[in-house]
């Protein structure tokens, strides 16, 4: 939803940082999340693991 939503990055980081902490993932949820990304189009799955991968860091 975020990556549809086309806020900024900053919004962007700041509700990706919410999720993380407060409504952290299982590991079951982040292998379907990441299943699920693969079966998109390239664009849209590159922009969400572009969010993934930033609220790692």
């Amino acid at each position: 939803m975020l990556v549809r939503m086309g806020i900024d990055e900053a919004k962007q980081t700041l509700l990706t940082g919410f999720f993380e902490t407060y409504l952290p993932l299982t590991e079951a949820e982040e292998t379907q999340l990441i299943n699920e990304v693969k079966q998109m189009n390239k664009k849209e799955g590159d922009k969400i693991m572009e969010v993934m991968v930033s609220y790692e860091r």
